[in-house]
């Protein structure tokens, strides 16, 4: 897999609304690229189509969607049907994202995406769960492979990004464990608090008991 803060590599590919150069195609935006195993797959199915139903969630944090597996393009126009039809999307409205045929792997290889056992299935290598947040910038922010047999939670997927926009609009801070947009974020700059207070004016301390670990929070 692909590691964070790694440069995301550039491509050009075959997709079910028209061929692409990725850089070009993401233009100033994030993207969300997510791997999954192979089309017709339920639990993949449930994945796209949950996807599709919170596309205005990723576009109102300037984020594009893009799937990808090995599969032949025709497979992936005929599976889009079965998507819509799960989340009863008109069947006359193209789903909200492009879906990648990788269907040489090349880009599985070179993102490191494969089954490690290398299985196929109707002549198609398998693909892991993977997603990969690339920033405008293009480099890779989140890099993560959930099991074959569960499906991805794309909640968490958006926290992380809210979280990801805030730290990089912010300089000097970092969210806490199971942050959510508008709680405060902890201060992790080493200037002193008696200089940290004109930056930071709601800024808190907490010294827990080993007098070693300052919490210093505050609200954006």
């Amino acid at each position: 897999m692909v590691k964070v803060d790694e440069f995301f590599p550039n491509f050009q590919a075959k997709t079910t609304t028209g061929p692409i150069d990725f850089y070009e195609w993401m233009e100033n935006s994030w993207c969300l690229l997510v791997s999954y195993n192979f089309d017709f797959n339920a639990i993949c199915t449930s994945e796209l189509a949950k996807l599709a139903e919170m596309n205005y969630q990723f576009k109102e944090r300037n984020v594009k969607l893009i799937a990808v597996s090995c599969n032949l393009l025709h497979s992936h126009v005929e599976w889009m049907t079965d998507i819509r039809s799960y989340i009863n999307f008109n069947n006359a409205n193209p789903l909200p994202y492009p879906i990648i045929s990788d269907e040489k792997c090349d880009l599985a290889l070179e993102l490191n995406t494969l089954e490690h056992n290398l299985t196929l299935l109707n002549g198609v290598f398998k693909t892991s769960r993977a997603s990969i947040l690339v920033d405008p910038n293009k480099r890779t922010r989140l890099s993560m492979t959930y099991p074959s047999n569960v499906g991805r939670n794309f909640d968490e997927i958006i926290r992380i990004i809210d979280a990801l926009q805030v730290v990089d609009g912010h300089q000097g801070v970092a969210t806490p464990a199971h942050w959510k947009a508008g709680q405060d974020v902890i201060i992790t700059s080493n200037i002193p608090d008696n200089k940290l207070f004109a930056k930071f004016p709601y800024m808190t301390v907490k010294v827990l008991p080993s007098g070693k670990t300052r919490v210093r929070k505050t609200h954006l």
